[in-house]
């Protein structure tokens, strides 16, 4: 039992205008057992509050509540939210006066968000803007977006290219440096096969912009016949099935984009059936497309050779020159960049 003395100089304490904690703690130093300490201060009638237990364990319930949440929050944000990486990679970091510049810009998405964007091309010398060309791309894991810039009037000197994603309100950049010189680089062009000339016999072409025929010209005029059935005029005709034409007979609304998209994903585990897929879109421009998505998904440069449009094949072989497979030089059609390309064997040779 805490003695009366104690008690009556706790009360002298509180009136003095010292608080309950400041008084048990001065009495522990002094060496009174923490029993008669809080027992003195009960019968002097001063209170010394303390957090329950159970308010306690509901205030530390309630903060890893709102870290959780803040946590998951983050987290979700960093999910979802595309946040781009840009590599530039040059056909040759040295150009003779009057060549193009061949570049191709390497997107990767780690968060695999399907995104769209622009992406813009700027080259810059001494005397201030040289070039430059705006492109459109989408992604989910990687793409690339090959360029050809015309260099007007650009005398010898250093020069930079600068190109700049733009998506989602963010920018990403990077910039590469290049040389131009006075004579052009030598490069031994690689055998090209030799085609015989055919006569052009109808001047204004055949073309009726109709994919469900077929155009020829012969004796001076054009003749078109009639494909029957044609997958992709929205009609499930005779000889036309679900499996080898979705576009017409699935039964329910399905999108070339929809197509594309399953030829992709086929495409990663086997690759004829994403080719297969492909074939079932019926028009020759959605074909190609649908390749060049083949040949990326399954880094199969097989699928580039069957397009039909010279500069979406020549952009479906790009990618495998810059993996050092440099056998598809002699598949690039387009004379400038095809010869970029040979360049770039000479300099990676140089440097084994």
């Amino acid at each position: 039992m805490p003695s009366q003395q104690l008690v009556d100089y706790i009360k002298s304490l509180s009136t003095q205008g010292y608080d309950a904690a400041t008084i048990r703690q001065t009495l522990l130093s002094a060496g009174y057992s923490q029993f008669e300490v809080d027992e003195s201060l009960r019968l002097a009638g001063v209170s010394h509050k303390q957090l329950s237990p159970l308010l306690f364990a509901a205030a530390l319930g309630t903060i890893a509540l709102v870290i959780l949440l803040a946590l998951v929050f983050l987290r979700t944000q960093a999910q979802t939210e595309a946040v781009l990486s840009i590599n530039l990679n040059l056909f040759s970091a040295e150009l003779a006066v009057g060549e193009q510049l061949i570049a191709n810009a390497d997107i990767t998405n780690p968060s695999s968000t399907p995104t769209e964007g622009l992406i813009d091309f700027l080259v810059t010398g001494p005397t201030g803007r040289i070039s430059s060309k705006t492109e459109q791309f989408s992604i989910e894991t990687r793409t690339s977006v090959p360029v050809a810039l015309d260099l007007p009037n650009a005398a010898p000197g250093t020069y930079t290219i600068r190109a700049t994603a733009n998506y989602n309100n963010r920018e990403t950049k990077t910039e590469q440096q290049f040389t131009i010189t006075e004579t052009a680089i030598q490069a031994a062009p690689l055998p090209l096969e030799q085609k015989p000339e055919v006569p052009l016999t109808c001047p204004g072409g055949c073309d009726d912009l109709n994919f469900c025929t077929t155009d020829s010209c012969a004796g001076g005029s054009c003749q078109y016949i009639t494909k029957t059935p044609c997958c992709g005029n929205r009609n499930c005709e005779d000889g036309e099935s679900a499996s080898d034409c979705p576009l017409d007979c699935s039964g329910s609304v399905v999108t070339s984009d929809q197509i594309r998209e399953n030829a992709k994903q086929q495409a990663q585990s086997n690759f004829n059936s994403g080719v297969q897929t492909c074939e079932t879109l019926g028009q020759q421009a959605y074909i190609d497309l649908c390749l060049t998505d083949v040949a990326e998904a399954s880094s199969n440069k097989q699928a580039c050779a069957t397009i039909v449009d010279d500069d979406l094949r020549d952009a479906c072989y790009i990618p495998f020159a810059y993996q050092n497979d440099f056998s598809v030089c002699n598949e690039i059609t387009n004379p400038t960049m095809r010869n970029s390309c040979i360049s770039l064997v000479q300099v990676q040779q140089t440097r084994q």
